[in-house]
């Protein structure tokens, strides 16, 4: 008794397939997390370094490549634009040469270098100032109104000597290598080179990283810093996580948590490929209006993947629902057995209190008393017959075609929960029908559990 009023209970309550918004909820958070993430670490001073060495970077591609146009950042003033520059380059290296794009990469860095030492000098205390043009004659820094040249090398580099034979009077401030490497070499212009205090390993790792998260913005292919790609690794740690969850809970096996990850991750991947793609052409097509198409494309793709990981989801459940057919035929046919047997004795309590209303008018032929009984009576009852009329129609309509139950339901477990609402709600107690609410319990049961090893609910 205590388990059937349990399962009842349960039927008239549980509402399913709420793993739609909190699967989407996580696959935004990933997503997003993982925009921020790469966002946050492009370098500021890796952005004003190549922002200052390409004042033109649409151009400086199309002088490089000899293209006749192509779509790419008329300046580098924000991260968007910096990633959408560095996510052309590679496209781009079939159309440079290999020189060109060498000297691209080391000029970039130099310009980063400057940025790098000016930092430093200004953390601690030195009054720093830059030129406003790129490749200024001679000088990169002035610090307190002293002019330098920022020559970043491993070690002491032919470079520095050319440069004191065209500007004697300009110093060098490089990597602490490099510095010390010249100093034992050239003593007589130790004094012309300055150590920043800063290895030279660490303007190269910065600006490799920067270059790095900023492509990331637009390719995603990585997860974070995992080496799994982003669209197949959100969608995959979302079901993998669930399935994982399920089966350490006994609610499925290894076997069906297996094909669950594989059919529905795969679905899912291919849905949030699809809506990112889609998303982020319209998003550049938005942003473009706004002046921020580089942006508009990365928040375009964010935006579209997630109704596409929604719409990849729905294709996974249905074909792994189908793996469920067996099961949900039986609940149809106990459902509609459940509601047929409802319905006919609601026709009969219709009919019952038909004879009722018959034996009420025969009143009228007795005494004054029971004339007066049946003029007060019979209108009532009429109306309560007009009330049970209406209810009965409605139960032969929804023992003909159940999801007229509630047109929205979307699952055969929720409808079978409305069912017994809609029943008790027209005084059909599932107690007076026990056969078949007991089969209706066992059929809902069955579901169920195939449900949760499918991990769609």
């Amino acid at each position: 008794m205590k388990k059937r009023n349990k399962n009842l209970k349960e039927i008239l309550s549980s509402r399913f397939y709420k793993s739609d918004k909190v699967e989407a909820g996580v696959a935004a958070t990933l997503t997003v997390g993982d925009v921020l993430y790469d966002y946050a670490r492009v370098d500021p001073r890796v952005l004003l370094g190549v922002s200052h060495a390409h004042p033109d970077p649409k151009g400086m591609l199309l002088r490089a490549s000899n293209l006749e146009d192509i779509n790419a950042p008329e300046s580098l003033d924000n991260v968007f634009q910096f990633a959408k520059f560095q996510y052309l380059i590679p496209r781009q290296a079939k159309y440079l040469d290999p020189d060109s794009l060498k000297g691209l990469q080391t000029s970039d860095m130099g310009h980063v270098a400057e940025f790098v030492v000016k930092q430093q000098w200004q953390s601690e205390g030195r009054e720093v100032t830059m030129p406003d043009i790129p490749n200024y004659p001679g000088a990169d820094l002035f610090s307190f109104d002293i002019p330098y040249n920022v020559k970043w090398y491993p070690k002491a580099h032919p470079k520095m000597l050319e440069h004191f034979e065209e500007n004697p009077n300009i110093k060098i401030v490089t990597s602490t290598e490099a510095a010390k490497d010249f100093w034992e070499k050239h003593p007589d212009l130790a004094h012309m080179v300055e150590d920043s205090k800063i290895n030279y390993d660490f303007v190269p790792d910065l600006q490799s990283t920067s270059n790095k998260v900023g492509r990331e913005l637009f390719e995603n292919d990585y997860l974070f810093d995992l080496a799994i790609p982003e669209v197949f690794g959100i969608s995959y740690i979302v079901v993998a996580a669930k399935n994982s969850i399920y089966l350490y809970q006994g609610k499925t096996d290894l076997k069906n948590a297996f094909e669950n990850v594989l059919v529905g991750g795969t679905a899912r991947v291919v849905g949030m490929g699809a809506g990112s793609y889609i998303g982020s052409k319209l998003g550049g097509i938005i942003g473009d209006i706004f002046d921020q198409e580089e942006a508009g494309e990365v928040v375009g793709g964010v935006i579209g993947s997630i109704p596409g990981f929604i719409g990849g989801k729905k294709i996974g459940d249905k074909f792994l629902e189908e793996k469920c057919k067996k099961e949900k035929a039986d609940l149809d046919k106990k459902l509609s057995d459940y509601l047929h047997k409802s319905s006919d004795i609601h026709s009969k309590g219709v009919k019952i209190f038909k004879e009722k209303i018959k034996k009420t008018e025969l009143l009228k032929k007795g005494n004054d008393f029971q004339k007066q009984m049946s003029d007060f009576l019979i209108p009532r009852m009429e109306d309560e017959m007009s009330y049970k009329k209406k209810n009965d129609n409605k139960l032969k309509e929804f023992k003909n075609n159940p999801k007229l139950i509630n047109p929205s339901s979307k699952s055969i477990l929720e409808l079978s929960g409305e069912a017994v609402v809609l029943g008790k709600k027209f005084g059909i107690d599932p107690d007076i029908i026990p056969k078949e609410r007991n089969a209706l319990l066992k059929a809902y049961d069955k579901l169920k559990k195939m449900l949760k090893k499918k991990g769609l609910i």
